[in-house]
């Protein structure tokens, strides 16, 4: 008994020992606090870069003399004179053959011109009415109608209607004009806004629906057949006139206004001609044919001797320039159109007066006026 006493004493003890502590409970976790991010540094924005506009196709280079005169012309009806000048190369050379106007070189001078005789005319309008295109050497007949708006040579604006017809004739360089002269009846203007006493107004020419165009190798013998018109002009009688011309030959003259038509009208003209002006020379400067058409660049030389209607002698000498279109058909002239200025004879021969010279600064850079008998820029 005393040993089962002591052994569940032991197992007490034991027992007691061995008994399991309750954990002690933990601490709770502090907060984890979170540090606030840097703010990020803005990001820059580039502003939208507009669209650049569709950049027009330039347009396209006239493919021949006919196209670019026609963009020449439509720009200066416009009174666009920077685009008109871009035809032209920068050394151009321009003339008005027999005016008294001073020629220009060069582009500055060029528009400079136009901006003095063009801007006086209101409603332009140009057409072509034929070309003799010869590749690089052009012969083109044109005309001008308008409106003269504006001071014209000290002539105030009148509003009357003004229009004259006029040979161009061009040397072409790469596509552009290089050098040009013009043979014009400014005359016929003055006539028409009041400014020629004793010269009735000259009819306003009418406008070409389509220009007719020549090209092509030119016709065999067709300058000679010019060369021996222009032997028959200086014989003493006209002998051999019907063997160069046909029959129904008709000849135009925009410098007087004149036609004739069939070899006795023509005689007759010659034969007048040639009483007031008997020692009249003319010389061929230049000649070039297209096809069966003929471009004659002439100079002519005589004196004043004879009465010619309303235009007494002078007995005073002359040097004149002009120009002719002639149509040879079948070895004979059929069709032959003249142009000239008439002020340059009229100057010449103490019928008109010399204008005065230009104002200072009026004339174009470059330009210089041109002597009285000087040959016409080729």
């Amino acid at each position: 008994m005393k040993k089962l006493l002591l052994a569940v004493s032991m197992l007490a003890v034991t027992a007691t020992g061995c008994k399991k502590e309750e954990p002690k409970p933990m601490p709770a976790p502090e907060p984890i606090v979170a540090e606030p991010s840097p703010t990020p540094a803005p990001v820059p924005v580039e502003a939208p870069v507009a669209a650049a506009p569709p950049v027009a196709p330039a347009p396209a280079a006239p493919a021949d003399a006919l196209g670019i005169m026609q963009a020449v012309v439509a720009a200066i009806d416009a009174e666009k004179f920077d685009e008109a000048a871009a035809f032209y190369t920068d050394d151009i050379e321009h003339t008005l053959v027999g005016s008294p106007m001073p020629a220009a070189k060069g582009k500055d001078a060029l528009k400079a011109a136009w901006g003095m005789t063009l801007t006086s005319i209101g409603d332009k309008k140009h057409s072509i009415r034929r070309v003799i295109d010869g590749g690089d050497r052009v012969a083109m007949h044109v005309v001008l109608t308008g409106t003269h708006k504006g001071p014209m040579m000290g002539v105030p604006a009148t509003g009357k209607p003004i229009g004259f017809e006029a040979l161009h004739v061009m040397t072409l360089e790469n596509g552009k004009i290089k050098k040009t002269a013009i043979y014009a009846n400014f005359t016929a203007v003055m006539s028409q806004i009041g400014a020629a006493p004793g010269m009735p107004p000259a009819p306003i020419p009418t406008h070409a629906e389509a220009p007719e165009v020549i090209k092509g190798e030119a016709v065999a013998g067709t300058i000679d057949v010019t060369k021996a018109m222009f032997g028959v002009l200086g014989s003493a009688d006209l002998k051999g006139l019907a063997d160069v011309v046909q029959p129904d030959v008709a000849y135009t003259s925009y410098a007087d206004g004149m036609a004739h038509t069939g070899i006795d009208a023509n005689r007759k003209a010659i034969e007048g001609f040639k009483k007031a002006f008997p020692d009249l020379a003319i010389t061929p400067d230049e000649q070039f044919a297209v096809g069966p058409w003929v471009v004659t660049l002439y100079s002519a030389k005589g004196t004043h001797k004879g009465d010619m209607g309303p235009m007494k002698a002078t007995n005073k000498p002359f040097h004149v320039h002009g120009a002719e279109l002639a149509h040879v058909v079948d070895g004979k002239l059929k069709h032959v159109f003249g142009f000239s200025e008439p002020a340059e004879l009229m100057i010449q021969l103490g019928l008109m007066p010399a204008p005065p010279p230009p104002a200072p600064g009026a004339a174009a850079p470059g330009a210089a006026a041109p002597a009285a008998g000087a040959a016409p820029t080729k």
